[in-house]
């Protein structure tokens, strides 16, 4: 009995160590189910229906037949489902144009090393959830990383660069991650804590953090095109260097709404963050705490 017991229980194991092969577009990762990619993908703007939260089986393409009335096309390159985990295994998914490269329905992981290029959002989140991602680069996209629900985005060794936006989501612990040369914001977050994040040269805001607080140390914002730094609370700002940006378009490095925290870090022009009525980032007066302030 004993023998056959463990038996049962070793054919249970090696069932679960499974994983699903990813082998073309438009593949989905079941809820709870971990995948490998085993090819290149190059992906078109093919998609499946959505019916309530989810998506169906109908499939649906921008030349073929709509969707029921009020259910969306939704566009993806693979997506995964609620507790699965999709692996790159060196390989890369392009495309689709307008849809996201990876969809992630709620908790998810998504690890490399490999490639997300060339669609409309590297990956996209919807539905919450706790979302790692991890050791891959991200290029070309509309916007590297998007979500629309306030899901925990735990992000570590990334590349988010050459995209329209790098990132435009809501609550990031983000490690060792560079999101330089984005034409528009790096990393744009409500909820932030960055360690060894590297926001240079991106062609507006390096990090933009909405939320009352934002924690950034070892992170680098130089060269971008408005400020380094734009906070609506109070930033705390660690052994960080943010230098040559151009914010509110005279050169503020940190605009925040409350007197920012640095210790052991470089700056040179800080100001009070300011809203015209038009919109965007203004500055006010200056808090005092960058070098030529």
């Amino acid at each position: 009995m004993r023998t056959i017991t463990a038996l049962v229980l070793l054919l249970c194991l090696a069932d679960s160590a499974r994983s699903a092969d990813i082998t073309q577009c438009t593949q989905k990762v079941l809820a709870g189910e971990k995948a490998i990619l085993q090819a290149d993908l190059v992906c078109g703007d093919a998609g499946f229906c959505q019916e309530g939260l989810d998506v169906g089986d109908q499939p649906c393409t921008g030349s073929g037949p709509p969707c029921p009335p009020g259910n969306a096309c939704v566009r993806f390159g693979v997506r995964v489902g609620n507790g699965g985990r999709l692996d790159l295994n060196g390989h890369s998914i392009s495309g689709p144009s307008a849809g996201a490269a990876v969809d992630c329905a709620g908790r998810c992981t998504i690890a490399g090393p490999g490639a997300l290029a060339d669609a409309e959002f590297g990956i996209h989140m919807n539905r919450g959830g706790r979302i790692i991602v991890k050791d891959l680069a991200l290029h070309g996209n509309i916007a590297g990383i998007e979500g629309d629900d306030p899901g925990k985005l735990r992000l570590s060794n990334l590349t988010v660069s050459a995209n329209g936006y790098g990132m435009l989501v809501a609550d990031v612990s983000a490690k060792t991650i560079d999101v330089s040369g984005n034409t528009h914001i790096g990393l744009q977050s409500s909820i932030l804590r960055a360690k060894g994040v590297t926001a240079n040269g991106n062609g507006e805001e390096g990090i933009v953090s909405f939320g009352p607080r934002c924690s950034l140390r070892d992170v680098s914002a130089n060269g971008n095109g408005a400020a380094g730094l734009v906070a609506f609370g109070r930033g705390t700002i660690v052994d960080s260097m943010l230098l040559g940006n151009n914010g509110a378009g005279a050169g503020f490095d940190i605009l925040t709404m409350q007197l920012p925290r640095l210790r052991n870090s470089t700056c040179g022009h800080s100001a009070m963050l300011v809203i015209p009525p038009g919109g965007g980032f203004d500055a006010g007066a200056t808090w005092g705490v960058c070098a030529s302030d």
